[in-house]
Order: structure tokens, then sequence, then C-alpha cells
């Protein structure tokens, strides 16, 4: 997984519920269109789930997702 990719899913993670799109641009500093892109390639992996609410988005860590991969690489070994 990308370094910052990463980066922006530990930051979706650590919060208990949702975070705003604008809030976490406001942490992490990077163009939107390079956020948006991340956020698409991390939906699709099903690892969050993106919130419309009229011009906003809000963004919510998947943990049963992101705890099946955790899962299966434990049985791939160390």
């Amino acid at each position: 997984m990308d370094g910052r990719r990463f980066e922006i899913l530990e930051r979706i993670a650590s919060v208990k519920g949702e975070i705003s799109c604008r809030d976490l641009r406001a942490e992490i500093p990077i163009s939107r269109a390079t956020l948006s892109h991340h956020l698409k390639e991390l939906a699709n992996a099903h690892l969050i789930e993106i919130r419309r609410q009229s011009k906003y988005m809000y963004l919510r860590m998947q943990k049963k997702t992101w705890s099946e991969y955790l899962r299966r690489l434990r049985r791939i070994g160390p």
C-alpha cells in the first residue's frame, strides 16, 4: 500500500465514527485531486465507507474488511 494512502487510512481509523473529508485534508497536506484518488482506491478496496451529505463527504473505516485483511495476512505467515 502506498505510504500516503496508509497515512490517510490510519487517520480515518483513528477517529471514533466519521471524519469529514475537509478535516482530513486540513490534517494531511495534499491536493484535493490526490486525496480524492486515494479515497477512491480505499473505497474500492472496501476499507472505507464514504457518506455524502449535500456537498460534504464523511469517511468511516470499514473495520470488518480491515479485520479480514489482517486475518488473511496472518495465515500467510510472518
